[in-house]
Formats: structure tokens, C-alpha cells, sequence
């Protein structure tokens, strides 16, 4: 009987172990994680791991133990999830080292992390490979949302919190929507077909419903060279469902050279859409209300 019981503690420690690929040696866990992803990923990121991510855990001290401790036993749990090496471990843990390098407080990384383990112990595990997603590509290139036809970003102030769902706080910065140029071939080919900006802009954005609640915030149409300085909308209130590349707002405060000296109240609806001829772009399209 004895035999037999060792036997099923063996058993069983070595499934244990098994289910384990992440190990928590800091040298063992970077080879590992090259090993596991290497023929998944282009050369940025196989240098992002052998540059940044290597010598940040072997050579200095600047990845905080208790992040590490806690990567290693996500890495571990989201394996048991079937989730895969590349894209959402990968993504998870360019994100733990983002947080890390962009010097976030440990407020924020803390609310970030509730997020992983709400979305983690979910049915939908495809929220969470959503989220994780989201967050990769916000802290590598400033993205929030993106489908086949349009890719947000918003550049500026960010902390992460955590109530019942995953936020995104965004302060004081610039809130972009545009149409890719799926044909660009070189740097100097425009990035976008089309796009909208708003300027300084604050809003709080939920990344699995994909929905932006801002204030403030001024759009200008340079883009049909009218001056930034004559014609532009000052908004009140920004609602916007990132899944389109189109939004509207109400209560915007238009000024431009047709109204001298005065400011009209109006609703603002903008759009960034398929467009390769200058003469396609669109006008402001702004339906003017009375101005008491």
C-alpha cells in the first residue's frame, strides 16, 4: 500500500511539474520563454526579449521581485487555460515589463493586474486574450482599439484602475481614429487614408466593450486646409464606440471665418472613411443650433 500511495505522489508531482513551463529561475524562465515564442515572433520582438527583457531580469535590478513572482505564476496559470506562448503570454508579459520600463505606479500596475485575474478566472477567456491584446498594443505603439478598417490611439497620461471591469484612465492628450493605408510601402507613404483628431482630450475607456466616455477637447480640419486657427470645434461631452471609425457630439462650440466674432453651438458628427482623392475628403459636417 505504501508503494502504491509513493507511487501516486511521484505521479502526481510530476504532473505538477509538467504543467509547469514556466519555471522561476530568472535565467531558466528567459530561455524558456525564447524557446517557447521564438518561432512565432519577428526580429523586434526577438530583440525586445535578448535587449530589454533579458537584461532587465539578469543584469540589473530594476524588475521589482514581487512583479516577477507574480508573472511567473500567471505565465503558469494561463497555460493551464490553454492559452498560447504567442500572441497572449507573450503580450502578457511585454505588458508586466511595459509597466515596469514606463516607470507606472505600483497603483496602477496593481489595478492593471486585477484586471488579468478578473478576466483570467472568466468563462470568456476570450475577453481576456482581448484585453491582453489591447494592452500590448497600447504600451508598443499608443493603441486602444483596432478592427480591420480603423485603429485608435490616444497619446498622453494613462493609469489603469479596476472597480468591477478593466478602465483606462487617459488625461491631456491627443485622441486619434484612422483609416490604415493598407498599401503604404514606405516611410514617407501617408499612414493613413483618412483620419480625425481630437486635441486635448480626457476620457475614461472600458477595453472589452471598446467604448470611450471623454470630456474636452478641440477638432480642427487641416486636413482640408482649413487653418487650425480659424476654423475648429470646441467639445463638451465625447462618447464613442471604438468598433467604427465614425463619432458625434453634441453641445460643440464651432468657430470659423463665416461666423466673425462670435462662436455658434452646434452637433458635431466626423467620420474617417476610404478616401484616396483630395476632393473625396469631407467638409466639417456640423448641423448648427440656435446660439442664445
Amino acid at each position: 500500500m505504501k508503494n502504491w500511495f509513493l507511487l501516486l505522489v511521484v505521479t502526481c508531482t510530476s504532473l505538477m511539474a509538467s504543467a509547469q513551463s514556466y519555471p522561476s529561475d530568472k535565467k531558466e524562465f528567459v530561455k524558456t520563454f525564447q524557446s517557447l515564442t521564438s518561432e512565432y515572433l519577428s526580429k523586434e520582438q526577438k530583440d525586445f526579449i535578448k535587449d530589454e527583457l533579458q537584461v532587465s531580469l539578469l543584469e540589473t535590478n530594476t524588475f521589482p521581485e514581487k512583479y516577477y513572482t507574480q508573472m511567473i505564476a500567471t505565465c503558469n496559470l494561463m497555460e493551464t487555460k490553454k492559452l498560447k506562448p504567442y500572441p497572449e503570454i507573450y503580450n502578457y508579459v511585454y505588458s508586466v515589463y511595459a509597466f515596469i520600463k514606463n516607470k507606472q505606479p505600483e497603483s496602477s500596475y496593481a489595478a492593471w493586474h486585477s484586471s488579468v485575474d478578473k478576466l483570467l478566472d472568466a468563462r470568456n477567456i476570450k475577453k481576456f486574450a482581448d484585453f491582453i491584446e489591447m494592452s500590448a498594443g497600447f504600451f508598443s505603439k499608443n493603441m486602444l482599439a483596432e478592427s480591420s478598417n480603423t485603429e485608435w490611439y490616444f497619446y498622453g497620461n494613462y493609469a489603469f484602475e479596476f472597480t468591477d471591469r478593466p478602465l483606462l484612465r487617459l488625461t491631456n492628450g491627443k485622441l486619434v481614429c484612422g483609416f490604415p493605408n493598407k498599401d503604404q510601402r514606405e516611410k514617407d507613404d501617408p499612414r493613413f487614408l483618412d483620419s480625425i483628431v481630437v486635441y486635448n482630450t480626457s476620457g475614461l475607456y472600458d477595453p472589452v466593450l471598446k467604448k470611450w466616455e471623454g470630456k474636452g477637447g478641440k477638432v480642427d480640419w487641416q486636413k482640408v486646409k482649413f487653418p487650425a486657427n480659424e476654423t475648429y470645434a470646441e467639445l463638451n461631452r465625447l462618447d464613442i464606440n471604438m468598433k467604427t471609425s465614425a463619432f458625434g457630439a453634441d453641445s460643440v462650440m464651432l468657430t470659423s471665418p463665416y461666423f466673425p466674432g462670435k462662436k455658434i453651438m452646434g452637433k458635431l458628427n466626423e467620420r474617417a472613411a476610404r478616401i484616396t482623392r483630395e476632393v473625396e475628403k469631407p467638409f466639417p459636417n456640423s448641423f448648427l443650433m440656435k446660439n442664445d
